[in-house]
């Protein structure tokens, strides 16, 4: 049985999709471990597969770390803004 809610096919897709194209490996890692807690995976399997703590691997920090993270930097350039 689950641990976390389902997640929809299209939305585990893009992580998957995620998981592959980021740079950043710990959010790489933490959506890893959501798709593997929808699984049905414990959370000492996940915790051990991922080499993290179980604390970590925990709901409350996964969602907490998920949605409060960074946005990635792009690499395309802003312009400046010109005073007038």
């Amino acid at each position: 049985m689950p641990i976390i809610a389902p997640i929809p096919r299209n939305e585990r897709r893009q992580m998957e999709k995620i998981v592959h194209k980021t740079t950043d490996k710990n959010h790489s890692r933490r959506l890893m471990a959501m798709l593997m807690l929808h699984r049905g995976e414990s959370l000492s399997y996940v915790a051990k597969n991922l080499c993290a703590a179980r604390s970590s691997v925990g709901l409350d920090s996964l969602v907490h770390t998920i949605w409060h993270r960074r946005p990635e930097k792009s690499s395309a350039r802003t312009p400046k803004k010109v005073a007038c």
